[in-house]
């Protein structure tokens, strides 16, 4: 199923929009169940504004950014 909303980082708020808390924190807590998934989204955003005038913070995919962070930190947690 197709998602009908964007997920997108506001600079100004330093803050993920677009998320759907219910749904997508729900999905991602039971696809990295190793992760503390608020603290990660909190590592983000403090990476994002240490790397903010760098190019590896000006993403196109956001959710694919979420989702790759997300999939680095599990595997760390299990030692992989």
């Amino acid at each position: 199923m197709k998602r009908n909303y964007h997920i997108f980082f506001d600079w100004d708020q330093m803050k993920f929009i677009g998320l759907d808390y219910n749904k997508d924190i729900t999905k991602w807590e039971r696809l990295f169940p190793d992760v503390d998934i608020i603290q990660q989204f909190n590592e983000m955003a403090r990476w994002l504004m240490k790397n903010r005038e760098n190019s590896k913070s000006r993403k196109q995919n956001w959710s694919s950014f979420i989702t790759r962070w997300l999939s680095r930190s599990q595997r760390k947690e299990v030692g992989l």
